[in-house]
């Protein structure tokens, strides 16, 4: 069974992500749980990516798929509008 690691680093307090560390295996699907912190930016969207597109895709609403084990990131941070805040998802 091949897996794909993932999990986040806590480098900004203004986005909560959850799960903060994930192991699933290939083909596996799941969804990414947030929260921004701070009440001025609640009407925020977030920006999805992945760091690479081979091992784990993202959509627009945080649900991701798993497609072929290795370690990578995703990225989750406010959309343009305000300052970028990232969040790295490892894999």
């Amino acid at each position: 069974m091949l897996a794909v690691l993932f999990g986040f680093t806590n480098d900004s307090n203004v986005i909560k992500v959850e799960p903060t560390k994930i192991e699933a295996t290939v083909g596996e699907k799941g969804a990414i749980n947030e929260e921004i912190l701070e009440e001025a930016l609640k009407q925020t969207s977030l920006n999805y990516s992945s760091g690479d597109a081979n091992i784990i895709t993202i959509d627009n609403k945080g649900n991701w798929e798993a497609l072929a084990a290795g370690k990578t990131e995703i990225f989750v941070s406010l959309s343009s509008e305000v300052k970028p805040v990232k969040k790295a998802l490892k894999l």
